[in-house]
């Protein structure tokens, strides 16, 4: 981790944070067949999803069901194992809602923002956001948009890709703003 001293604890919380929603995201992108073991569904949708995420920010829109968080899931884990820096947020996971309460939930030192601004690595890193439309909460979808609104403002390696339901997108202009 390349990141000064007094922050590298919050970037290993971090870190961690983001491997086990990538954890609990993987049911999201498999089927199951009866009562066998489970199929991964193959999307050749990833490779063209990390090539749009490395060229720039980009937000993910679909119907109910389309797949968001299957490809996000995928996204974020290859991203993961490539040895990119991936901060993972599932909006229907969160049970905060403000930057406040995040940072009280995970026990982080200092503020998320400050976390991400700090947090130093080689190449690009990513801030990936499932379901920002499942926010359990008015107060934690702003949060959400917040953050995404911050980290759009960084100059530099993070780039943001968020997922959000075709309906919710077109009554939520704030969002599709940010984009």
């Amino acid at each position: 981790i390349h990141s000064p001293q007094s922050y590298r604890e919050d970037v290993q919380r971090l870190m961690a944070y983001s491997r086990e929603t990538v954890h609990a995201l993987a049911s999201l992108a498999e089927i199951r067949v009866g009562q066998g073991a489970p199929v991964k569904i193959q999307r050749p949708s990833t490779l063209a999803l990390r090539a749009k995420a490395d060229a720039g920010s980009l937000l993910v829109i679909g119907e109910p069901g389309a797949g968001k968080s299957g490809a996000l899931h995928d996204l974020a884990a290859v991203l993961q194992d490539a040895g990119h820096d991936v901060l993972l947020l599932a909006a229907d996971r969160l049970q905060s809602s403000s930057i406040a309460a995040f940072r009280a939930e995970l026990q982080l030192g200092h503020d998320l923002l400050s976390i991400i601004e700090n947090w130093h690595g080689k190449g690009k890193a990513f801030f990936i956001t499932d379901a920002l439309d499942a926010a359990r909460s008015d107060h934690a979808g702003r949060m959400l948009r917040e953050l995404i609104g911050r980290v759009l403002c960084f100059s530099g390696r993070w780039q943001v890709v968020a997922s959000i339901r075709h309906f919710d997108l077109h009554h939520n202009r704030d969002l599709g703003m940010l984009f």
